[in-house]
């Protein structure tokens, strides 16, 4: 939706939310308790994948959630896979290499990023309507514009995230 210039905020943002209510309108929400349910019993059973399960919990919690809960959500769900990396990085590597390796930092800073996606698309909006003012298009500005555009997105994010790992 972000793609389309003023979607978001059509109409005081009605038009966002009728877009919304019709994708989640193709699941059932009825039945979704049931998933919950079954990931949550599957938990207490298969003690070897606690952290998986657990983060298949939080990912169906953002299914199910209302806008105003979603940042609550994604925050308690970053922070867990932060502190499960934060658990992990002394068994990976020694304490100099935690702190001077370009993945571990990018690991880090990644998870910084997406705990400010708000203050990101804020800026990401700026960016846009300075270079929509500024009509860059077209142009030698345009590509790196789009480029830092593209940098701040949370998939870019979290693909670089999983990029380093991956390494």
């Amino acid at each position: 939706m972000e793609n389309v210039k003023g979607i978001l905020t059509k109409e005081s943002g009605k038009i966002k939310e009728m877009i919304l209510q019709e994708i989640r309108s193709i699941i059932d929400l009825k039945e979704f308790h049931q998933l919950i349910h079954f990931v949550a019993n599957l938990k207490k059973v298969k003690t070897e994948n606690q952290f998986l399960l657990d983060c298949y919990l939080q990912r169906l919690n953002f299914e199910k959630a209302v806008d105003k809960d979603l940042d609550t959500i994604r925050e308690s769900y970053i922070q867990n896979i932060e502190n499960k990396f934060r658990g992990l990085a002394p068994k990976i590597a020694d304490y100099k290499t935690s702190k001077t390796d370009i993945n571990f930092a990018t690991i880090r800073h990644g998870f910084n990023l997406l705990k400010r996606a708000k203050e990101l698309a804020y800026i990401r909006k700026k960016v846009i309507q300075e270079k929509n003012h500024s009509d860059l298009d077209n142009d030698f500005f345009a590509p790196k514009f789009d480029e830092f555009l593209v940098s701040i997105e949370p998939n870019n994010i979290i693909e670089e995230v999983h990029n380093a790992f991956q390494n």
